[in-house]
């Protein structure tokens, strides 16, 4: 962005089509998104706890990634909405499956447990100066009931493109360093 278009031009407006919450959470392919990562592992309910995931963490990447708390608040709101009013549905139809009835839970009350596991973590990380991956990771391996450490680090490594993506994402919306 050019530095005139920054100083004169209209602000960016922040919602989730600005913040890709649907490239991010349910415009995604899982089954190819993640065939090479989970391998013989891929089945619908980790496939469903995925989602949950990944929604968690385009909430959590603009938490981090934003120094305006306010559109941090509006970031979380909009994936939430988002996922839940329309990703839901589009995940059905591309995938054939339910993520709420595979995971025996309506979506809210999905987000709610899985989201406080991955924040309590986040939260309770006893060193301020990196971020927790391997920890977040072992919480998702251990819903997903994988003990494959191949799958742990191509977890991790997806996670962390996940987050560079937001980071990007969050410098072109103009609330990154704000």
């Amino acid at each position: 962005m050019s530095l005139l278009k920054k100083i004169f031009g209209k602000p960016t407006p922040i919602n989730a089509s600005t913040a890709k919450i649907d490239q991010q959470v349910y415009l995604v392919n899982y089954n190819d998104h993640y065939a090479d990562i989970l391998g013989d592992h891929i089945a619908p309910p980790r496939l469903a706890e995925l989602f949950i995931f990944r929604a968690w963490t385009a909430q959590f990447g603009y938490r981090i990634f934003s120094s305006n708390v306010d559109a941090s608040e509006k970031l979380i709101g909009e994936t939430v909405n988002a996922s839940k009013y329309l990703g839901l549905q589009v995940f059905h139809q591309r995938h054939g499956f339910s993520v709420e009835d595979e995971l025996g839970l309506d979506f809210i009350s999905l987000i709610e447990d899985r989201w406080r596991g991955y924040d309590v973590v986040v939260s309770t990380m006893p060193k301020a100066d990196r971020l927790p991956t391997m920890e977040l990771i072992t919480v998702l391996t251990r819903r997903l009931d994988i003990e494959d450490p191949d799958v742990t680090y191509k977890l991790s490594i997806d996670f962390l493109s996940q987050l560079d993506f937001i980071k990007r994402t969050a410098m072109d919306i103009g609330i990154f360093g704000r």
